[in-house]
């Protein structure tokens, strides 16, 4: 008998949630067009505050009240985690949750401009503390619900992780990569690596090496030594001395938020890094965008090594193995590197500094930091 009513029951509820599914696109389009023109007629000066208008100082006052918080915080919940929403843009899924919220409680429609302008401001907050950057209103609009669930609840960021999903907004992508091409070329830069002790010798091994070669390859060679050395000089104070963990705090305030806005900082004030200093200009632009290929490079063989891992095929042979051996045995089985790519390039340059920071010196420690060989020019 209670299986029976157990059964109807669900039949019941079952249909209940058919009727509402039904109901549910006539309810929004009964206040769509109402609602539409109010989200339309919201401009930058509502969403970023910056105004001497007395009402809307006093709307946005309002806005961070504890219930409003509570209010816009549901509201931002409920629009990432219900299906309704999922393939829509933020605009698109603001404006439908808005039309339901005027149907299920007769909400005038000011009071749905003051929670819609709430909402967005919460987004914009999260968006420049993500980037450093304010997004505009429009970019605002363009987010899709899902990104805008990944800025509630991100995931952790890894240096040497290709596709960890991270929200950044259209202009800042477009200047991000603008940004990264002029960091690679430099402003004249030089064309090897050189150092402002051009008279230094070559050590007394390096000499034994080459003295058999006939006079003409053994200055190339003697060449070709120093300029391997200045090299390995420049990375090694880079990343084993200035990233040294007795030496750097990834804990201290004001880091670069990103890897590109430590080379952009490297870029505008080299005078500040002692792995740059007396150096001159040509040779800093040179030594900053090998050195911005050299951390895409790093990240790369640490991705490909992790992209390995979850492959059944190689994780028996990983087992107690360092990542160079890892890496030479998928040198051995032909696996390719990961292609250089705006993906890769992004996930490298917008990595946090401190992940970086914190990711050198744990390798480093640990005895398990790589760094590959510069590409071939």
């Amino acid at each position: 008998m209670s299986e029976s009513r157990s059964a109807t029951d669900g039949e019941d509820f079952a249909t209940v949630d058919l009727i509402n599914e039904a109901r549910r696109p006539i309810l929004i389009a009964r206040h769509r067009e109402l609602i539409t023109e109010m989200e339309a007629s919201l401009s930058e000066t509502y969403i970023t505050g910056q105004t001497e208008h007395h009402r809307l100082k006093v709307m946005i006052a309002e806005l961070s009240s504890d219930s409003e918080v509570s209010r816009i915080q549901r509201t931002m919940k409920l629009l990432t985690e219900d299906e309704h929403y999922r393939d829509m843009s933020f605009q698109q899924g603001l404006v439908d949750f808005l039309c339901l919220m005027r149907e299920e409680g007769n909400v005038e429609i000011a009071a749905l401009q003051m929670h819609g302008i709430g909402v967005y401001r919460a987004v914009r907050k999260l968006i420049i503390e993500r980037q450093g950057e304010a997004p505009t209103l429009e970019e605002l609009r363009e987010l899709s619900i899902a990104a805008v669930g990944l800025l509630m609840d991100p995931p952790p960021p890894v240096f040497g992780r290709v596709g960890v999903p991270q929200v950044f907004t259209r202009t800042f992508i477009e200047q991000t990569l603008k940004n990264l091409k002029q960091l690679r070329h430099g402003e004249r830069p030089d064309v090897t690596w050189l150092d402002a002790d051009v008279g230094q010798a070559v050590t007394r091994a390096d000499e034994d090496s080459v003295k058999h070669l006939p006079e003409a390859e053994r200055a190339a060679a003697v060449e070709f030594l120093v300029r391997d050395r200045v090299r390995s000089r420049f990375y090694r104070a880079v990343f084993l001395e200035y990233l040294s963990i007795n030496e750097f705090d990834p804990e201290q305030p004001d880091l670069p938020k990103t890897i590109l806005a430590w080379l952009q900082n490297m870029a505008e004030t080299p005078h500040l890094y002692p792995f740059l200093q007396g150096q001159p200009d040509r040779q800093k632009a040179f030594r900053i965008a090998r050195l911005t290929q050299k951390i895409v490079q790093v990240f790369e063989i640490y991705a490909r090594v992790a992209r390995a891992e979850a492959d059944p095929r190689h994780q028996v042979a990983f087992v107690g193995k360092t990542t160079r051996e890892r890496l030479g045995y998928l040198t051995k089985q032909h696996e390719p590197p990961i292609p250089l790519s705006t993906e890769l390039s992004l996930a490298t340059m917008l990595c946090p500094f401190k992940t970086f920071v914190e990711f050198v010196q744990t390798r480093v420690q640990s005895g398990d930091f790589v760094l590959p060989p510069d590409h071939k020019r």
